[in-house]
């Protein structure tokens, strides 16, 4: 029972597991493998029903895809020719002289040993009869019967041991070569050579040789016959009769055909012929309409349809499953691991999951084109050199162009992955892909416009050629191909074709991808830059002082960002619209404040709720006039999680000391959240910069180098720079840019005599009417400090 609660209990923690949002979040990741799956094994040709040598094609029938089909046919011949061509094998036995020179001794020994125990002349009997035990015991230890004449003369030559040599000597002279039993086989066989194993002698040398005859070599091997055949002619002529009898009743084959090792060594040379393949490309051309289908086309047809219905495409199948989880899996989880600035949003998966896609149509398609247009071409192209022209860079172009460069080493990489798989000519194609597509990347990083793009391709297809042309070179030097000028000139063409083809694509679909998925490129950001935008047409009518102070900060913003090597276009128009809410209700910020302020009449609650809420107005704003998301994310992070702190200042005086704590800080903050990319930070201190250097009222340059770095200062004290990605080494980059451009705007003018006069007594004019404030660079806030311009104190 224990036992059965455990797996319930296992049973029910995978279930929740599955249930959880964990899982379900990485859909993107199982759609996209299921896709890629798909689409690798994607099978568009149709093979039409009627198949044989007197159907006539309906249509043109293309290879969808590359097949390797095996000639059944062919192979089938080959194991043949293979399988007739192996001789048969056989053992010459050394054994079977050695055995039979025993028993002719052991026989004769006997005899001798059985006459000598009869006693002084038993041999001289007339009769036979008396030695009828020895006689078999005699046949049976020789393993051959003896007849009566022969072995009357044996009986009366008494078993002499030089008859026992002699007949020893015949046998091994007629069987010091290898023989045969049957006459018929051997015939056979010497037509096509034998092959000839000596078995050694029990305990010789396991080591003996192995003799393959050809059939003009095969003469010195007999059949058993011809040895009986002869034995007429040895032995001593007293002996003549006894020994040929004896010799012929003897003999034995020495030599057999080992019919087991001769199947074994067939099936091994059968197994050993590597079938005869035939590889047809995507796009080959199998049949042309109206024409007969021939042999080889039948057999072509009928192996692509096999392959399309049965066997191989499970395996098929699950191989490109398998390959697809493991390259984009891997790829996914070590830029997670270890690159910084991968961090895709669900969009930016799905962005690159469906790039993908289209990358592996656009290889896919384009390899059946090259093939199709080397065959239909009137002009002697190579159909790998199409290969060059598909615009394979245009992946890892329009990741870098939308994305950032971490995402485009992975684009290249899958990419370079797939490509070699569905395109696999040669594995420098693979490494061309790859070389081609971090080239794209580099080349397009920050294009601003439409001639950056094109430029980018003209400098891929460099790349592109010079890569090209390296793989030919080095070929050439192993003599793996044969290198002409003209093959080389339309590779490295092709290629340079291919790059700019790419670049092209890139021009077409990045308004495509900005509309479908929100991303903003360099070239949207110039559209957005243009001043007659009706966002920032009405922002110059209802609040000009927002205006103003917009394009101050974007100067400032631009500066900063170029000096730490960010997005410089980005901080810019980010500063230009990061205040249109201020648009609903421009009175209430001080740079468009015109007569008495309306604060005056409101609480600090009230003050600060309005203050904090052109941030919310300005998303709503910027939505309905659909910025991107980039732009729309800086509105509320130029601000932080800051302390509107005049307000909050002014609370606290009106609560008074002793109930001070009671005023609740969180309701005189911006809503955040804290900038989150290196352009926001750049844009939060921007901001601060512009509206406290405008304060001053000295804007020495001494005074606007402390006030930039007390800006700065405090914001990196409060945290709101946590989150982004500026270093200390980038702060500092700031502040001298902040400081260089604030001078260049204030810097200090040459009086004229009469405008000296006019504006001295205008000043002591001002200064005897005025109260004198001093600014505190930590606390102001052109947003949070309305009356700064009039002078309240505060």
């Amino acid at each position: 029972m224990q036992r059965a609660m455990t797996w319930a209990q296992r049973v029910g923690a995978w279930l929740a597991i599955l249930r959880g949002p964990q899982v379900w979040r990485q859909w993107p990741f199982v759609v996209l493998v299921l896709v890629m799956t798909w689409l690798m094994g994607l099978s568009i040709g149709e093979i039409p029903e009627n198949i044989n040598e007197d159907a006539v094609a309906p249509y043109d029938i293309r290879a969808d895809r590359q097949y390797t089909i095996v000639n059944d046919k062919a192979t089938e011949q080959l194991r043949s020719e293979a399988m007739a061509d192996a001789k048969t094998v056989y053992d010459f036995d050394l054994g079977v002289v050695a055995q039979l020179v025993q028993r002719i001794h052991a026989a004769f020994a006997l005899a001798r040993d059985a006459i000598a125990t009869q006693g002084p002349g038993a041999v001289h009997q007339p009769s036979l009869d008396f030695l009828p035990n020895v006689r078999a015991r005699f046949e049976q230890a020789l393993g051959s019967a003896v007849g009566d004449a022969a072995w009357e003369q044996l009986v009366g030559l008494q078993w002499s041991e030089m008859f026992e040599h002699t007949l020893q000597h015949e046998v091994k002279e007629l069987l010091a070569g290898p023989v045969v039993s049957d006459a018929e086989q051997l015939k056979q066989e010497r037509a096509h050579g034998i092959v000839l194993r000596t078995m050694p002698l029990p305990g010789g040398d396991p080591a003996m040789p192995e003799t393959t005859l050809e059939p003009e070599k095969t003469g010195n091997i007999l059949s058993l016959d011809d040895v009986r055949a002869r034995v007429q002619f040895v032995g001593p002529v007293r002996y003549h009769k006894s020994l040929v009898e004896f010799t012929a009743a003897l003999l034995r084959p020495n030599c057999s055909a080992n019919l087991l090792e001769t199947e074994l060594r067939r099936a091994k040379r059968m197994a050993s012929v590597v079938p005869v393949t035939l590889t047809v490309n995507a796009g080959e051309m199998i049949a042309r309409r109206f024409e007969r289908y021939s042999a080889r086309q039948v057999m072509l047809l009928t192996a692509i349809q096999h392959q399309k219905t049965t066997g191989s495409v499970p395996l098929q199948t699950g191989g490109h499953f398998l390959f697809v989880s493991v390259v984009i899996g891997l790829l996914h989880r070590f830029g997670r691991q270890h690159l910084y600035k991968y961090r895709p949003r669900r969009t930016d998966l799905i962005f690159l999951g469906s790039l993908l896609c289209v990358m592996v149509v656009t290889l896919r398609a384009g390899g059946m084109m090259g093939d199709a247009l080397a065959e239909g071409l009137h002009v002697a192209i190579p159909a790998t050199a199409f290969y060059y022209l598909i615009p394979v860079a245009m992946g890892g172009m329009m990741v870098r162009f939308l994305l950032n460069a971490e995402m485009a080493i992975l684009m290249s990489v899958a990419v370079a992955a797939f490509g070699g798989m569905l395109l696999p000519q040669d594995p420098g194609y693979t490494a061309f892909l790859l070389i081609v597509n971090l080239a794209g990347a580099s080349s397009i990083a920050h294009a601003d416009k439409r001639s950056s793009i094109v430029r980018a391709g003209v400098w891929t297809g460099f790349v592109a050629m010079c890569t090209v042309l390296a793989m030919h070179l080095m070929r050439a030097a192993v003599l793996s191909e044969m290198l002409t000028l003209e093959t080389l000139a339309w590779h490295v063409g092709m290629a340079l074709g291919g790059a700019l083809f790419a670049s092209f694509l890139v021009l077409a679909l990045t308004p495509v991808a900005e509309t479908v998925f929100g991303y903003t490129s360099d070239i949207k950001l110039l559209e957005l830059a243009n001043l007659n935008h009706p966002l920032l047409r009405e922002l110059v009518i209802r609040a000009p002082g927002t205006y103003h102070h917009s394009h101050l900060v974007g100067i400032l913003a631009e500066s900063a960002a170029g000096a730490i090597g960010a997005n410089t276009l980005l901080a810019r128009v980010g500063a230009y619209y990061h205040d249109v809410g201020k648009i609903r209700k421009p009175s209430y910020f001080t740079e468009n404040l015109k007569g008495a302020s309306p604060h005056d009449r409101l609480s600090p609650h009230m003050s600060a709720l309005i203050i904090a809420s052109h941030v919310k107005e300005g998303i709503e704003l910027a939505r309905l006039h659909k910025l991107p998301q980039q732009i729309i994310d800086m509105i509320p992070q130029h601000h932080g999680t800051k302390r509107i702190g005049y307000f909050f200042e002014r609370a606290v005086e009106v609560a008074g000391e002793a109930s001070a704590t009671a005023v609740d800080e969180k309701a005189f903050r911006y809503p955040g959240p804290k900038p989150q990319t290196r352009e926001a930070g750049v844009l939060l201190l921007s901001d601060g910069t512009e509206g406290a250097v405008r304060a001053l009222k000295e804007k020495t340059p001494a005074r606007i180098a402390q006030t930039v770095e007390g800006i700065i200062n405090k914001s990196f004290a409060e945290g709101q720079l946590d989150e982004c990605e500026l270093t200390l080494k980038n702060l500092n980059e700031i502040g001298k840019a902040f400081t260089r451009i604030l001078m260049g705007i204030y810097h200090q003018r040459i009086e004229y005599p009469r405008q000296a006069l006019q504006l001295r007594d205008k000043d002591v004019a001002v200064m005897e009417s005025s109260v004198d404030v001093t600014i505190d660079v930590t606390s102001t806030d052109d947003d949070t400090n309305p009356d700064s311009k009039r002078g309240i104190p505060h």
